[in-house]
């Protein structure tokens, strides 16, 4: 009979020493779940507030031109997003006349979780994009062509300095698109300043090992704080050296490799994988305050 070996208290919490910066809104409960019970210390201040339009003339606004055109095709982006939109045409009465069009027209899906969404309220997509990015989307629907038609796309969000959609939206326009935009939720700054400025001020003297982003607008929220606590040159000098940028997807990592900043994501955009590769890159880094060396995990552009 041989004894057992207890695992050592460094491979039961590979993050034991670490300091991990989370930035999430959502699901941050989560997040700092995880990532305490592997030993970590979490500093977290939500970088933005997402505020559903629900009851916003502008949605009202592009629901009505889209049953008035109508609407050729459909591009759903969030899962949530459609949710919320359903939600709030069943309280305008003219949720019968919107699932209609969506059951007439091509459904086009930036991934999994909003076709799960399309597929809930009892549609089916035309098409989904397997990398769950907006650059696939806007290659199927210029392969299928878009001349002339009139294209509803429920936008990511909107209100940030970062719009993820842009490049999208620009190219259906290119290519002759009449495009309805469905802004049903804004991303505005936290209303808790004085947090959110703590944390980035901690990023920026390097006082973390590693900060975690879920989302494009988070990224330029903290950009957009660092400058206007004076922090931005400090911020990307962390950023860049000591201080690991965890990103769950390389369209949340775009704005930080714009400015040429080192950056990391897991091979799913999903929070678990996220945090499974936050794990990975910061248990094997050199020490406390030093973030693991760039390696393949790193990427720029």
């Amino acid at each position: 009979m041989t004894d057992s070996v207890p695992p050592s208290p460094h491979t039961a919490r590979p993050l034991h020493g670490r300091t991990v910066a989370v930035t999430a809104a959502r699901r941050a409960s989560e997040q700092i779940t995880l990532l305490e019970r592997r030993g970590a210390t979490v500093l977290h201040a939500p970088a933005i507030r997402t505020i559903p339009l629900a009851h916003d003339r502008v949605v009202r606004e592009a629901t009505d031109r889209l049953l008035a055109a109508p609407a050729d095709l459909m591009v759903l982006t969030t899962a949530s997003g459609v949710r919320w939109w359903l939600e709030v045409c069943r309280e305008w009465d003219v949720a019968d006349d919107v699932l209609a069009l969506l059951g007439r027209v091509p459904l086009y899906s930036r991934g999994a979780k909003t076709t799960g969404a399309i597929r809930a309220a009892g549609l089916r997509e035309h098409a989904a994009a397997a990398s769950e990015a907006s650059p696939e989307l806007l290659e199927m629907l210029l392969e299928r062509g878009v001349e002339g038609l009139t294209v509803g796309v429920q936008l990511q969000g909107t209100g940030s300095a970062w719009n993820p959609m842009a490049p999208l939206l620009d190219g259906l326009r290119a290519a002759g698109a009449e495009v309805v935009e469905v802004p049903v939720y804004r991303w505005e700054l936290p209303e808790d300043l004085d947090a959110l400025d703590d944390l980035v001020r901690t990023i920026a003297r390097g006082g973390v090992d590693g900060v975690t982003f879920t989302s494009a607008p988070a990224v330029a929220a903290v950009l957009e704080r660092a400058r206007a606590t004076g922090v931005y040159a400090q911020l990307l000098a962390a950023l860049r050296g000591p201080v690991a940028a965890l990103c769950v997807g390389p369209v949340t990592a775009e704005p930080l490799v714009d400015l040429d900043v080192p950056v990391s994501c897991p091979d799913r955009m999903r929070l678990g994988a996220l945090m499974k590769h936050t794990t990975e890159v910061l248990s094997r880094a050199g020490g406390p305050g030093g973030a693991a060396a760039p390696d393949d995990d790193y990427y720029r552009r």
